[in-house]
């Protein structure tokens, strides 16, 4: 259950980033960006899981 919530979580950052940027940089720059950000999130969502959860 914490790998779903932090894929949808992450899924969400991904598409705010695009929605935010994807006008004013190139289409591998916006992916790269997208990425970054959904990657980071995912696990910052992950470790901050595990430790609410006590593990």
């Amino acid at each position: 259950m914490p790998t779903l919530l932090s894929l949808f979580t992450s899924s969400i950052a991904g598409f705010a980033a695009h929605a935010l940027v994807g006008d004013y940089l190139s289409t591998m720059a916006d992916f790269l960006v997208s990425t970054a950000v959904s990657g980071a999130v995912y696990v910052a969502s992950l470790v901050y899981l595990q430790r609410l959860r006590g593990d």
